[in-house]
């Protein structure tokens, strides 16, 4: 075996082992996260109108070099510009994933119970399954706030004299990092 056939072996073995070393070297941590949402709300295939919403999460994220993952529990309120206006009320368990250190993309999703309000029919008010499922992306200019926006879809299940109900959200998000 030549020399310089020698040096690219070595190079070989080594940039793979060294590129895993440098993203592995770091200690993974677990780290608690308060966030909250502020979003408005577009009814799909409904006359209902837009209106705007808000959202609290709690959660324990794992982070590990440009990866991050956030099991989470949370609450949102939507209120549409109807009058009256239907509202809802959403409590969810979830997960968002991302990608990134400082720009970070990302998906999330939750499931839930959400409680319908409608009070120009309060018979068709229910409660029912819920869940959503969205795209996020986020700046981390500080280790313990990280904010962006997020775009998502989200559907409540038919009661007994109403049709499900679903909406597309977007808006804005912060999170304080412990």
């Amino acid at each position: 075996m030549r020399h310089g056939s020698k040096v690219l072996l070595g190079g070989v073995i080594a940039i793979p082992f060294c590129f895993c070393f440098c993203l592995w070297s770091t200690a993974a941590g677990a780290e608690t996260t308060v966030a909250g949402d502020l979003d408005y709300a577009a009814a799909i295939d409904s006359p209902t109108n837009g209106g705007w919403g808000f959202g609290g999460r709690l959660g324990q994220r794992l982070h590990v070099p440009l990866l991050v993952i956030n099991p989470e529990l949370g609450f949102t309120y939507h209120a549409f510009a109807d009058a009256p206006s239907p509202k809802l009320y959403r409590g969810i368990g979830g997960l968002r994933l991302g990608v990134g250190e400082v720009f970070r993309l990302g998906v999330s999703g939750h499931l839930g119970v959400g409680r319908l309000s409608l009070p120009d029919a309060p018979a068709a008010s229910h409660t029912a399954f819920t869940y959503d499922v969205g795209a996020l992306f986020d700046l981390t200019v500080l280790p313990l706030l990280d904010v962006g926006v997020h775009a998502t879809y989200t559907r409540v299940a038919s009661g007994d004299r109403v049709g499900a109900f679903q909406f597309a959200t977007a808006g804005a998000h912060a999170a304080l990092v412990f």
